[in-house]
C-alpha cells in the first residue's frame, strides 16, 4: 500500500488585493476582488481529447476552477453549483466561458474527466495535461499543490469500491474532505499565503483575461457568482 500523504492546496496571493466595497450606489463584487495581472496563456487537453487554450476565450468573462475527480464531495458540489450559475445566466452565457482544471493530472485522464462531467450534468471543458504542463498552469495562478488527501482519497475510494461498488464508480457521499472549515479558508493571522483545505479554488477573469475575483471552498452560492460575472460583463475593455 502506498503511504498516505497529507494534501493541501495553498493559493499564493502574490496579487494586490483591492477593496471589495464600492462607493454608495456602485456595484459590489461578492467574491474576493483582486487587482490581478493578465493570466498567462496555456494549452491543456479536454475530456474529449481536444487541445484547449485560454486564448481561445479572448473577449469572454472566463471562470477557471481547480478540481480533481477523486474529490469526494466538495468538487462535485462546486461543479454542480457552477452548472446552476450557467442556468441562471441563460443567454448571457454567450459572453461567458467555464474551464475546470485538474490538480491531479496523473490520475485525471480525459476519460475520467469526461465521466466526472457527465455524472454532474455539465459540458464545459474539463482540462488536464502532463504534470509539467499542469504545474505551469498552477504556477500561473499561484496555486501550490502538495500531495495530500488526493492520494488518501484514492486509497479510501478503492477500498469502498471493492467492497460496496463492484462497478468501480466513485462514491461521492464521503462526508470528510479535509477542509478546515465550511468556506475552505484556514483562518489565522495574516500571512502571505491564501490557503484552502484542498484544491477547489475558482478565479473569474474579465474580458481582458485579468484575474479579478477569487472564490474558494464550497460555501458560495450561485447567485453571488452570477452577480460578479454580470458586473464583469458590464465593464468595457
Amino acid at each position: 500500500m502506498s503511504p498516505r500523504t497529507t494534501i493541501s492546496i495553498a493559493l499564493v496571493l502574490c496579487l494586490l488585493l483591492s477593496g471589495c466595497i464600492g462607493e454608495e450606489g456602485t456595484l459590489k463584487f461578492e467574491g474576493t476582488a483582486i487587482s490581478g495581472p493578465v493570466a498567462g496563456d496555456f494549452t491543456l487537453t479536454d475530456q474529449d481529447g481536444q487541445q484547449v487554450s485560454l486564448r481561445d476565450y479572448s473577449g469572454d468573462v472566463v471562470v477557471i476552477m481547480f478540481i480533481f475527480t477523486r474529490c469526494p464531495n466538495v468538487c462535485p458540489v462546486t461543479t454542480q453549483n457552477l452548472g446552476e450559475v450557467a442556468d441562471q445566466l441563460g443567454d448571457e452565457m454567450e459572453g461567458v466561458s467555464f474551464l475546470s482544471i485538474s490538480v491531479d493530472p496523473e490520475y485525471d485522464t480525459p476519460e475520467r474527466l469526461k465521466a466526472f462531467a457527465q455524472k454532474h450534468g455539465v459540458d464545459w471543458p474539463h482540462l488536464s495535461g502532463t504534470l509539467e504542463e499542469s504545474e505551469k498552469v498552477w504556477e500561473n495562478f499561484g496555486v501550490v499543490v502538495e500531495k495530500s488527501f488526493i492520494d488518501s482519497h484514492g486509497e479510501e475510494n478503492q477500498t469502498e469500491n471493492n467492497s460496496d461498488n463492484p462497478s468501480g464508480e466513485n462514491d461521492t457521499d464521503d462526508s470528510s474532505d479535509g477542509h478546515e472549515d465550511g468556506d475552505g479558508h484556514e483562518h489565522g493571522e495574516e500571512q502571505d499565503n491564501y490557503s484552502v483545505g484542498h484544491s477547489t479554488v475558482m478565479f473569474i477573469l474579465d474580458r481582458g483575461q485579468h484575474k479579478r475575483i477569487i472564490w474558494s471552498g464550497d460555501s458560495w452560492v450561485p447567485e453571488k457568482v452570477v452577480n460578479d460575472i454580470r458586473i464583469l460583463l458590464s465593464e468595457n475593455h
